[in-house]
């Protein structure tokens, strides 16, 4: 089990470490509104997920196949019960879980930086078109519903 874990660990924690990398590239290029970088940043992010979840259902199999829940935390702590699978494997899975923590971090951050860029030009478009941005109300499922007064610029 170890033999077949480690590799898919190692390609996973690489994987990671280029999210992180492209990550950090987004939020750089957020920050200058820089959008070919951006849609460029999007596209490796769309990439490098269909990997990881390619990797994520290989590690799944490996630990059923060990008769191991492939949740983080059973996995975790079955990997600290059996110090014989060696402290490699055991540092890999950390390894991969602090890679996973950071990068949901940093995708947490861009998103609110893509969020509050989305509502300036959302209101900016509201006054060009001759609209008084009302505050936000949900809905019943939960979503944001903008009102808007409409008002004439000019009179001709």
């Amino acid at each position: 089990m170890p033999a077949t874990l480690t590799p898919i660990l190692r390609k996973i924690a690489q994987h990671l470490s280029r999210l992180e990398q492209t990550l950090a590239r987004e939020y750089a290029a957020l920050s200058e509104n820089d959008l070919d970088t951006i849609v460029r940043a999007a596209e490796e992010k769309i990439r490098l997920f269909g990997l990881l979840e390619e990797l994520e259902q290989a590690r799944h199999a490996a630990l059923q196949q060990a008769g191991v829940d492939p949740d983080d935390t059973d996995a975790a702590s079955w990997l600290q019960r059996n110090p014989a699978l060696g402290e490699t494997l055991v540092s890999d899975w950390q390894q991969v879980r602090e890679l996973t923590r950071k990068c949901h971090h940093q995708n947490r951050i861009n998103g609110i930086i893509l969020e509050k860029t989305r509502r300036r030009t959302e209101q900016a478009l509201s006054i060009l078109k001759g609209q008084t941005p009302q505050p936000g109300t949900y809905t019943a499922r939960g979503e944001t519903e903008r009102g808007t007064t409409r008002h004439s610029l000019a009179k001709a």
